[in-house]
């Protein structure tokens, strides 16, 4: 019996022989949950830390309820290690959870920016207004007559329901990313494919990513405030918290991030985790002019 018993703990050993032996650790488990948009980088970071030998982690990403609420409900209640968020944690949230201490980490900023075709800006149209946005979005104003423009229908394309872009949008003009109404405009799923249709299609409108616009040129209209202020879209007014179509990415745990936690959110704050937020149309931390938090 001894020597069964001696036998049996050596072969659970062995796994771990071999994995120092390939000098990999042994895998940590880290479950992710909150807004889809924010998912994006962290799916691509899941690829690296998994077959990283000197991190071995394995993410277990849930977008499953679709929002920065839902996420930080899950770290509330313990069935979540990280929660991913497009908001700031509210003093709602922190009556919730009065026994949890929560730590937001800012990694990046997703915006949108509205762009329109050539002939749309040659005309004159530089600027627009949320009413305005919305009422094209809505069908109440169908000619660029109305913004000053030609006398010309507005063809709008509207990016594809769920993409960072759009719930960037809708969040501006109805203060809610997951309100909409029923779309009479033809929908895109990429930026690539947006710009084509600028191209092909005159007096047209449609979002993408700041940073898409910017490295495309293309011809991205100001935003009118109701003070009568335009707030250009750039990397600037994003950084000064003034351009209205832009939202925070966090990740959100529990005190201080420990072990496995503090491995993952370190990686997104790295050159190669600010790689991925790039990747994904993000504005980098670099880009804002932000220092990333560090964790003793």
């Amino acid at each position: 019996m001894t020597r069964m018993l001696a036998l049996t703990a050596l072969l659970a050993f062995i796994p771990f022989i071999i994995q120092a032996q390939n000098g990999k650790k042994p895998p940590q488990t880290v479950k992710i949950a909150g807004a889809p948009t924010v998912s994006l980088p962290l799916k691509d970071a899941a690829d690296i830390l998994k077959n990283d030998p000197e991190q071995s982690i394995i993410l277990e990403i849930s977008i499953e309820g679709g929002s920065s609420t839902w996420g930080i409900s899950a770290l509330g209640i313990s069935d979540t290690d990280i929660a991913m968020s497009s908001r700031i944690i509210t003093a709602e949230d922190r009556a919730q959870f009065p026994s949890v201490n929560f730590t937001e980490v800012y990694f990046g900023e997703e915006t949108a920016t509205l762009v329109v075709s050539n002939d749309v800006w040659e005309s004159g149209v530089r600027m627009i207004t949320k009413a305005q946005a919305k009422a094209i979005y809505e069908g109440k104003i169908r000619n660029w007559k109305e913004l000053g423009g030609p006398d010309k229908p507005i063809a709008g394309y509207s990016a594809e329901q769920g993409r960072e872009v759009w719930s960037c949008y809708l969040q501006w003009i109805y203060e809610d990313s997951n309100k909409t109404r029923p779309n009479r405009f033809a929908v895109v799923s990429t930026d690539d494919e947006a710009k084509s249709s600028l191209e092909l299609t005159p007096g047209s409108i449609t979002q993408v990513s700041m940073t898409y616009a910017e490295s495309k040129n293309l011809h991205q209209l100001a935003l009118k405030d109701t003070d009568g202020n335009l707030i250009q879209p750039n990397v600037a007014t994003v950084a000064a918290h003034k351009y209205p179509m832009s939202r925070p990415l966090y990740l959100v745990v529990r005190n201080r991030p420990l072990g496995a936690v503090k491995a993952v959110v370190e990686f997104m704050l790295s050159d190669r985790g600010q790689a991925l937020v790039h990747n994904h149309g993000y504005i980098t931390l670099k880009e804002l002019g932000v220092t990333p938090q560090t964790f003793e």
